[in-house]
């Protein structure tokens, strides 16, 4: 029986140099939806001597490669929420360039992915309270959408959705089982100090209905509610 011989690195780069780059990039499109590890090799660092200005990312190719990483890490063994954490500096590094860049809304999309892909899969993946590479992974991308906000200035919409994801990230970290908060701690500070008189308005709304508050500011007995981050925030 005939058999179709195997092509070498020679005739694969000859096909290659035939191919539209339109061709090309469905080719490569079909690649990481079959193989998505691959989409690592298009978002990573491309060391260069001098770095040029990192152009958009696909936010889909780095949602496909968080989601493959919580999909096939083990989570029956002792140690999967480091297992899990490890590959996820190497996403949180791209958007740093892009905050380095002033890119803020490439970067707070990949800051979201993030967050959001370690709250959906959290419960799953701790094993014992002494564990927490997942809570540092948050608390890096915390930082940096605090960096977006300090950066960036009129872009109300992203704004909005830089301080919504920094809420559900506290309103998340406050119904964990745990005596402190692990992964939010500087989110109180972050609403307080870089929103504008307007934003701190919308979140103490938020926090309102949240925790289905109703306060009398002007009770006597007022000030014992007051070591309650989200109580004070209602008086701002």
């Amino acid at each position: 029986m005939n058999t179709i011989p195997t092509p070498d690195a020679q005739d694969i780069k000859s096909a290659l140099e035939q191919l539209s780059r339109d061709d090309l990039l469905a080719l490569i499109q079909r690649m990481v939806q079959q193989h998505p590890d691959l989409a690592g090799l298009i978002v990573s660092k491309q060391p260069t001597a001098t770095r040029k200005p990192r152009a958009p990312s696909n936010a889909e190719l780095c949602r496909l490669q968080v989601e493959k990483i919580f999909r096939t890490t083990d989570r029956k063994t002792w140690g999967s929420e480091a297992r899990a954490a490890e590959p996820l500096p190497d996403i949180v590094a791209i958007a740093e360039e892009y905050v380095e860049q002033q890119n803020f809304a490439e970067a707070a999309v990949l800051y979201e992915i993030i967050i959001r892909a370690i709250r959906d899969s959290y419960d799953s993946f701790r094993w014992h309270a002494d564990e927490g590479q997942l809570d540092d992974v948050v608390e890096d991308c915390v930082e940096g959408l605090s960096n977006c906000l300090r950066g960036m200035h009129g872009n109300t919409a992203v704004r909005r959705q830089i301080l919504q994801m920094l809420f559900d990230v506290y309103d998340f970290d406050t119904n964990l089982e745990n005596d402190m908060l692990v992964m939010s701690d500087k989110v109180p500070a972050i609403l307080v100090r870089s929103t504008t008189p307007e934003e701190r308005r919308m979140i103490a709304k938020w926090v309102r209905e949240a925790f289905n508050l109703d306060i009398d500011w002007y009770a006597g007995d007022v000030g014992e509610f007051c070591e309650d981050f989200y109580v004070l925030l209602l008086g701002l």
